[in-house]
């Protein structure tokens, strides 16, 4: 069963109903979400590169057995990458946090 477009509304804003009446109909900034392309944007990668990221964890055993046979530098390249990934996101919620709690206290 899916949502109607009225129920996957109130779903959304369903936490936050006065910022709803003000926001609801105002479009969002794409630019803050560092858009790559016209269908992949940071919020698709952040779903995506948690999985990778939760699979790692589990099977990190694995990765360490088999890094040598499927090249020990790449792997190494690319968890770094992914960890950059999560360090650039953690900078990002943590400068819109403090951006959110400067609005509350100037209202």
């Amino acid at each position: 069963m899916s949502l109607t477009t009225k129920g996957y509304r109130e779903r959304e804003w369903e936490d936050f109903p006065a910022l709803r009446k003000v926001l609801e109909d105002k479009p969002a900034a794409a630019s803050s979400l560092g858009t790559t392309s016209a269908s992949d944007n940071f919020l698709v990668d952040l779903v995506r590169l948690t999985e990778i990221a939760e699979l790692a964890n589990k099977y990190q055993a694995e990765i360490e057995e088999k890094a040598i046979s499927v090249g020990h530098e790449d792997m190494c390249e690319e968890l770094k990458r992914l960890e950059g990934f999560f360090l650039h996101a953690s900078r990002l919620f943590k400068r819109t946090a403090e951006d959110i709690a400067r609005l509350y206290r100037i209202i």
